[in-house]
């Protein structure tokens, strides 16, 4: 792929601004300016069907136990958000190998990239649309529908109750970050990306006039990000590896009971609902070029954001990872080189059709928390 040598812009602090006087003064002396951070976190912004975002959640975990292992006093905080690659799909639409969206690659080819981080790339039965799944995912964190992004939601739940944010455990049988996931060929440049500060609200049950399409399910057990990543990892086991489809209403009721302790009544609320379904799609358009959520622009999955300021795009390996959480913790700024188009599957046009190619990622630069930069 092309690359080309982009300066990256400094990400701006709202509350404790950087001035111009102080970066000059730091350029001449050698020295940074501390904007130190023991807390990530971090939105997982996926779909189920993108084979990519499964090798680049491994690389997350990965990476999260390797920066705990050498920073024990970094807490992480993971959410996910919904992006739809094919949002006009049907429940059952297509056989999983014969994908009309699927990346140019062969069935080998995605065995050699999911062996590294023990993933067994399977390709029978079906699947179709994962906007039910993705309802379910908005269910595990929230029980009543919002638009709020979901770190933003978590925030606020957490602020409410004056607790303070809890590093999630690591999955049973997550990677280990020295076998498994290649360490040595991490990209050599910046991949971060200053993000907007999200905007809430837009579509929330009490303020539609219909309330028979935004039900509130009963006997919720408690909900949260833990309980919302242990299902994503389920469905994104359960499409990749098995045979199960993901739009079918019955697995994804067995899924949500194993993975998320959800009962199938709350469930069945939630997949025939009308008004969860339009959440799903306005938390999809608000990150889509031309969203609420301004100069975030996300094209392809899958798309990391830390501390809603920096955005990694692209299957980015574990060691890649650890880097970047090490900058952002240092406050580091640097210049880099952005790479286009690798490790990331996006919604192409004409009905959803995208590809591709490798193991990288793209960089992407925002000023001020807004304007798209370069």
């Amino acid at each position: 792929m092309m690359s080309r040598i982009r300066d990256l812009l400094v990400p701006m602090d709202q509350d404790n601004p950087i001035k111009p006087e102080e970066i000059k003064e730091e350029e001449a002396s050698g020295t940074k300016i501390s904007r130190e951070t023991t807390h990530f976190t971090l939105e997982f912004i996926v779909d189920i069907i993108c084979p990519y975002c499964y090798i680049g959640l491994k690389n997350l975990d990965a990476a999260i136990e390797a920066y705990r292992a050498s920073h024990p006093e970094a807490t992480f905080e993971i959410t996910c958000s919904p992006f739809l690659l094919d949002p006009l799909a049907l429940r059952s639409a297509y056989d999983k190998a014969a994908n009309h969206i699927l990346p140019a690659r062969s069935l080998e080819d995605w065995a050699g990239l999911g062996e590294p981080v023990g993933i067994n790339f399977a390709w029978k039965g079906r699947s179709g649309s994962t906007r039910d799944a993705h309802k379910l995912l908005r269910l595990a964190l929230e029980s009543t529908p919002t638009t709020v992004p979901s770190p933003a939601l978590v925030a606020q739940r957490r602020s409410s109750r004056g607790s303070a944010p809890q590093s999630p455990a690591m999955p049973p049988g997550s990677a280990s970050p020295h076998a498994g996931v290649s360490m040595s060929s991490a990209p050599e440049s910046s991949d971060l990306q200053p993000n907007p500060s999200p905007t809430t609200s837009s579509i929330t049950a009490a303020d539609n006039d219909d309330d028979d399409s935004f039900p509130r399910p009963q006997n919720l057990r408690p909900h949260g990000p833990s309980v919302q990543m242990s299902l994503l990892r389920a469905l994104l086991r359960a499409h990749h590896e098995t045979d199960a489809d993901i739009s079918d209403p019955s697995v994804l009721t067995q899924l949500a009971a194993s993975a998320a302790d959800l009962g199938p009544e709350p469930v069945t609320t939630v997949l025939e609902s009308r008004g969860w379904a339009r959440v799903v799609d306005a938390l999809y358009a608000d990150l889509a070029p031309g969203g609420r959520r301004r100069g975030l622009d996300v094209r392809a999955v899958p798309t990391l954001v830390v501390n809603d300021r920096y955005v990694i795009g692209g299957a980015q390996d574990a060691r890649f990872l650890v880097g970047a959480f090490d900058r952002i913790r240092t406050g580091v700024r640097k210049r880099g080189r952005e790479r286009d188009g690798e490790g990331k599957w996006e919604r192409g046009q004409g009905g959803g059709d995208g590809d591709g190619d490798g193991d990288g990622g793209r960089e992407r630069t925002v000023e001020e928390w807004g304007s798209k930069g370069g």
